[in-house]
């Protein structure tokens, strides 16, 4: 246990440390990553499943045809854990 109680503290002391020496670059990205999170969906039909993006408030999901394939009805769960079917 104290070796474990020894690399939590390790690490919590650690990660201020290399959040101070990201670049502007890495910045960039990690702030789209965040921003782009909440919009990626999960798409999954029998036999097989993907991933999609939310463009639209109403619902509308971009996703690659190989994802969705000839299935009359997917099931999508959304970042936050919510599922639909359609």
């Amino acid at each position: 246990m104290k070796r474990v109680t020894t690399l939590v503290l390790c690490l919590t002391f650690l990660v201020p440390v290399l959040e101070a020496q990201r670049s502007t670059e890495e910045e960039t990205v990690i702030r789209v990553a965040r921003t782009a999170t909440p919009t990626v969906v999960a798409v999954s039909r029998r036999g097989g499943s993907g991933s999609g993006v939310l463009v639209r408030a109403d619902g509308i999901i971009l996703t690659n045809a190989h994802v969705v394939g000839n299935a009359r009805t997917v099931e999508v769960r959304t970042a936050d854990g919510r599922t639909f079917t359609g």
